[in-house]
């Protein structure tokens, strides 16, 4: 899974628009793959901890 950053923008005060980022998280290859000739060396990666075993026994509720 990756988090996503899409530019935005979205209705200030008085009635200004001001840029704003959308956060959303997508799987891969499901949702997204590279372009063809496109470099993401670049591209700064974090990873994330693997869940506890307790959270994994427990799993997501629904």
């Amino acid at each position: 899974m990756y988090e996503v950053g899409l530019p935005t923008y979205r209705n200030g005060p008085g009635g200004t628009v001001e840029p704003a980022q959308y956060r959303v998280w997508v799987r891969a290859p499901q949702h997204v793959r590279p372009l063809d000739g496109v470099s993401y060396d670049d591209v700064p990666v974090e990873y994330l901890e693997p869940p506890s075993l307790v959270k994994r026994g427990l799993c997501p509720r629904r």
